[in-house]
């Protein structure tokens, strides 16, 4: 919950959060994701509040008496919460401990595989550029996750490259990206 504008001020509100876990609870056969994009990048502890302990497995379907409204609610066990976030960010470091161990991580590292590689072919890149990219990304890795300040989470990723052309050429194009979009980075 929290205080939107209104008519006369400012009125409380529920939150997209609450609406989600209450149309859960009224389908508990069905599991319910709710996706949190780069979830470090907000004040979790002020975004979660009261809500805070009932994300944890064990407390799912118990119920606490939420603070504005003096109703009771609970997270139900057929939430799932899937936060992402870039472990390059600087943010990274205000995630607060509470927090981690409320999640798991899987870490992702870039994929330059077939299917990546169709969608580049069906956009227009030859075989030639698609290999070129290949090669020049993997050995920035290589250099990027063997130094000990930089590390994988500072990778080079696929989604650069997954662009149209927009009428350039290929080599005009590819250049570009790494002028304009990898260089600029701080590596």
């Amino acid at each position: 919950m929290g205080y939107r504008p209104g008519n006369n001020g400012f009125e409380l509100k529920f939150g997209i959060f609450y609406d989600f876990c209450k149309k859960a609870m009224e389908n508990p056969e069905k599991d319910y994701y709710f996706i949190i994009d780069e979830i470090n990048r907000g004040n979790v502890s002020k975004v979660f509040g009261e809500l805070f302990m009932l994300i944890e497995n064990d407390n799912r379907d118990d119920f606490v008496t939420m603070s504005y409204t003096g109703e009771p609610f609970t997270v139900p066990s057929n939430v799932y919460l899937i936060g992402t976030m870039n472990t390059a960010d600087s943010s990274l470091a205000q995630l607060d401990v509470a927090l981690r161990r409320r999640f798991g991580f899987v870490t992702l590292h870039p994929t330059f595989n077939e299917k990546w590689q169709r969608h580049l072919l069906q956009n227009g890149l030859t075989d030639s550029l698609v290999n070129r990219i290949i090669a020049a990304v993997s050995k920035w890795n290589n250099e990027i996750t063997s130094d000990f300040q930089l590390g994988s989470g500072f990778e080079i990723g696929h989604s650069f490259f997954t662009t149209s052309l927009e009428g350039m050429a290929e080599n005009t194009w590819f250049d570009s990206v790494i002028e304009f979009e990898i260089r600029p980075l701080p590596l």
